[in-house]
């Protein structure tokens, strides 16, 4: 059988026949002459697993680790970011406050109080933030110290309210601005906040500071320089124009049944009728009889005097004459007839009292003596027996003068809230003549004569 191999594969067996060894020829060499080799131990299959094992706990460890953290500080992110946003608007916050913390140390505050000469009672006060740069700058040279009243002059319609303060240095423009506080303690009754407001006082007139902020009990404003005059809170005082008729200021009248005028009590006492306006029927009223010093129920032309109504007293000492109504008593407090009562049932009364004028001053000049807080506006002036008089401004008491002599006549109501005898008084005023005084009588002159 002719081979087919190919001729590359046959070079090759032929060379593996030429290096191939019999079996016959192959000889073992005895045991003793084999070199003695130690051979390294082979790794076991379970080393090989424990390494692996271990090697797959630590990689899960760490995969389990990562996956928390991410968890834990990426899984609430925009909360995250809410929190921190919370926190810079805190920061903020803070910043600011300890800025006007840093403001207020920056500044000190000057306190000044006012009291009332005579009572010790607080009136006001005022505080003054001064800038820490004034204070170095100007040291103990700046401040304000309380002025008394009486020490400044204030126009006649103007009235200071609590106390007034004078602020020191004064006309010198400050590189800082101060803030100032005034209060009060001695708002008037009857004066409303709302007509309150600061000035500075200049010599014989006042400047409004014009720039303010409202209190509970007084203002605050800036100053860039103190002014040269007091500073201090005050009202204008509204002028009331007073009535010159002595109904206008009269106390209300007791009961009135028809409306005419009179009052019940007054009609009675002169015997008119109750429910009528006329009660003679002559086509005059009662009212108006009486105020002419006509009788309402006498015959026409009968004279109020004449009707029997009425008794005259006439002083024994000062020769003055009135007359009063004749079921009412007449008596003088003491002997020297300086002060005469004339009491009606209701117990109301009518009074004359006497006091010295040694100087004569005129009647206007001594009640404004007597009565400085009233305006000359309030003063209510009329004539008395061709003498000038001047009314009281309840119109219940009425002051004239003469020879040296106040005379002053009163309506007593007591404790009534009206009164009874409003057009019996009128008459009493009417009829009051002054006397001639030449020698005191006799019983005067023994009671100054007594020790």
């Amino acid at each position: 059988m002719i081979s087919l191999k190919p001729k590359n594969q046959q070079n090759v067996d032929m060379e593996i026949s030429k290096y191939a060894v019999s079996d016959d020829n192959f000889t073992i060499m005895p045991k003793q002459y084999i070199p003695n080799v130690s051979k390294a131990p082979r790794s076991s299959g379970s080393g090989k697993k424990f390494i692996v094992l271990g090697f797959g706990i630590f990689s899960f460890m760490v995969l389990f680790a990562a996956i928390f953290y991410f968890f834990i500080f990426y899984g609430n992110e925009p909360e995250k970011q809410i929190v921190l946003q919370d926190q810079t608007e805190n920061y903020e916050e803070k910043q600011e406050s300890l800025e006007e913390i840093s403001e207020i140390k920056q500044e000190e505050n000057i306190y000044v109080q006012s009291f009332d000469e005579e009572s010790s009672s607080l009136l006001g006060s005022i505080n003054l933030s001064v800038p820490l740069s004034l204070l170095e700058k100007y040291k103990e040279g700046i401040g304000s110290v309380s002025v008394k009243k009486s020490e400044i002059y204030v126009p006649k319609n103007i009235k200071i309210v609590g106390g007034a303060f004078s602020l020191y240095p004064s006309g010198i423009l400050f590189d800082d601005p101060v803030l100032t506080e005034i209060t009060t303690n001695d708002i008037p009754l009857g004066i409303e906040k709302e007509d309150l407001y600061p000035v500075y006082f200049t010599g014989s007139s006042l400047e409004n500071i014009k720039e303010y902020e409202t209190l509970d009990l007084g203002f605050s404003f800036v100053m860039e320089k103190f002014p040269l005059g007091p500073v201090a809170i005050v009202y204008e005082e509204k002028e009331e124009t007073a009535s010159t008729t002595l109904e206008y200021t009269k106390p209300s009248k007791s009961e009135d049944s028809d409306v005419d005028g009179l009052t019940d009590m007054e009609e009675n006492l002169m015997g008119m009728d109750f429910a009528s306006t006329d009660s003679d029927s002559d086509g005059y009223g009662d009212l108006e009889e009486i105020k002419n010093g006509y009788s309402p129920i006498g015959k026409d032309g009968a004279r109020l005097s004449d009707s029997g109504i009425f008794l005259s007293y006439k002083n024994p000492d000062f020769g003055y004459s009135v007359e009063y109504p004749k079921d009412w008593l007449a008596d003088s407090i003491d002997k020297t007839n300086k002060q005469v009562l004339f009491v009606s049932e209701t117990e109301e009364f009518f009074e004359i009292l006497i006091e010295e004028n040694p100087s004569d001053t005129p009647i206007v000049d001594w009640y404004r003596s007597q009565s400085p807080s009233l305006s000359s506006a309030q003063i209510d002036i009329t004539v008395i027996n061709s003498r000038p008089a001047v009314w009281s401004p309840d119109g219940l008491t009425l002051y004239t003068s003469k020879d040296g002599l106040i005379y002053i006549l009163t309506y007593n109501k007591g404790t009534r809230e009206d009164i009874n005898w409003p057009n019996i008084f009128e008459h009493f005023i009417k009829t009051f003549v002054f006397g001639d005084i030449t020698e005191p009588s006799q019983d005067q002159s023994q009671s100054q004569e007594q020790p």
